[in-house]
């Protein structure tokens, strides 16, 4: 608040309210200076012995965590607002996706998010679904999938063979056949229906011939007959090759990547699909040591594109611009969207950087996924909305108990 910014009021109103007698000691009871510009003050606060401790103001109250089975939260009979429905929530531990669904299917679990598409769709014939004792949920998300190209790598330096490969994956029929239609395709980096979104743009059309003519013209050419094309670069021979790192966790993520690898043979690229675990992942975006990934981003129906897109955070260890993209231009329009306060000019900013994005092609920007979950049909009241997590559980109330 010391200077402009357009999400202050977000963010100064996501912030939880935190309590000041506890907050206002330290672990020995000693008081702790409240001078927020000072060093005591930061690292009494981020090392504070309360900041493990389950402490709010919500309308539930922590009541126990049994490790392997769930934990149970209780109403709050102080809480402040309207008194929160059910008298209790337990979230249960369920050991993977296939014992989740049947507990919800056999009316043992009352929510629950369904992953897999083709599980979603293939509920539709339990006969819990049909007499409605169950019923499915799909709705919008804020968050998008892509994949992207390490900007570092020779093979990824020409916005022409990024927009190629854009070519070569058929985004439309992945859409079909691997997520059932849930899904809608987006062009850049901000969310399908919100003010900032650049809806003139058109997706990337699949078609390999476009990306063959881009290679070609890019100056990547398959000079020894071997199907892979290649490039003289810095005088040596690079082939046209690179890894597609993925979540292995994840079923259509692996879909996605061997539907890639197929076309981009066709096309004389060499894809090799490097399924890794996340912390593993995570490790290897933070340094920056692969060639591609496929992965998403959640986000807010606002958000700040400095963290993911400005320049400054290319070369900055750690950061979320994993990919290392830089475009001056689209730093001045980020520093300048940053403080300005008129909604309409933030709107036009937002979507020029849309369209500077879009031409560079530093992702493929494939699709938003719809959520897809399944309640108990005694469950009533459910609405949907356009921030995380989608929905809110206040609102929730049931037509009868239990069983």
């Amino acid at each position: 608040w010391t200077k402009p910014y357009f999400l202050a009021e977000e963010f100064t109103l996501g912030v939880p309210i935190l309590p000041r007698h506890v907050y206002s000691v330290d672990a020995n009871g000693e008081p702790i200076s409240f001078d927020f510009g000072s060093k005591e003050f930061a690292d009494g606060f981020n090392n504070h012995w309360a900041n493990r401790q389950m402490c709010g103001t919500g309308p539930l109250m922590f009541k126990d965590w049994k490790k392997g089975d769930g934990v149970t939260l209780v109403r709050n009979p102080d809480y402040w607002g309207e008194p929160f429905y059910f008298d209790r929530m337990v979230y249960r531990y369920a050991s993977n996706p296939n014992t989740e669904l049947q507990l919800v299917l056999q009316n043992e679990l009352d929510w629950s998010i369904i992953r897999e598409k083709d599980q979603y769709v293939e509920m539709a014939d339990h006969p819990n679904v049909k007499n409605g004792k169950v019923v499915r949920e799909e709705f919008s998300y804020p968050a998008y999938r892509y994949i992207g190209y390490n900007q570092a790598r020779d093979f990824f330096k020409d916005k022409r063979v990024r927009w190629a490969l854009g070519h070569a994956v058929p985004v439309d029929r992945i859409i079909d056949k691997v997520y059932h239609n849930l899904a809608e395709r987006l062009t850049g980096p901000f969310l399908p229906g919100s003010s900032g979104y650049d809806s003139s743009l058109e997706p990337v059309a699949y078609d390999l011939d476009k990306a063959r003519a881009l290679l070609d013209e890019a100056g990547w050419k398959d000079t020894n007959g071997d199907g892979v094309r290649d490039k003289e670069i810095e005088g040596k021979r690079v082939n046209a090759e690179f890894d597609l790192m993925i979540y292995s966790d994840y079923p259509q993520f692996l879909t996605i990547a061997e539907i890639m690898k197929e076309n981009c043979r066709q096309i004389g690229v060499d894809v090799r699909i490097t399924p890794t675990k996340w912390a593993l992942m995570l490790q290897k975006l933070r340094k920056k040591e692969y060639d591609a990934s496929l992965l998403g981003w959640a986000m807010g129906w606002r958000s700040d594109p400095f963290q993911l897109w400005h320049g400054s955070q290319a070369d900055t260890p750690d950061s979320s611009n994993s990919i290392g993209y830089k475009n001056p231009e689209v730093d001045r329009l980020i520093e300048e969207l940053r403080v300005t306060m008129v909604p309409e000019k933030q709107n036009e900013l937002m979507r020029q950087i849309h369209r500077m994005i879009y031409d560079d092609q530093p992702y493929t920007f494939l699709f938003r996924e719809k959520r897809t979950a399944a309640r108990d049909g005694r469950l009533k009241n459910i609405k949907f909305y356009k921030i995380r997590p989608g929905y809110e559980l206040l609102d929730w109330y049931s037509s009868s108990p239990r069983g």
